[in-house]
């Protein structure tokens, strides 16, 4: 996150990925979150099976990136 403030993108792919590129997916989730607040409706925004999934793409990369495997390497920091 430091990195992104400071404008280096690609520094901050570098470090975490995953993170940097779930950003959208966030901000998009607490528009949506803020929209629904305000015009009175349910809060509820994905489903669970939706949250599930992102936990393990998460948990994923986290195990993929620190294998010593040519092709996951470049997801090292």
């Amino acid at each position: 996150m430091h990195q992104l403030l400071h404008g280096h993108v690609l520094t901050a792919l570098r470090f975490n990925a995953f993170t940097v590129l779930s950003l959208p997916l966030w901000a998009w989730l607490g528009f949506r979150f803020v929209l629904r607040e305000r015009t009175g409706e349910p809060a509820t925004l994905v489903r669970p099976l939706w949250i599930w999934i992102y936990i393990g793409a998460f948990v994923a990369f986290g195990v993929l990136r620190l294998l010593p495997i040519p092709l996951f390497s470049s997801l090292a920091p």
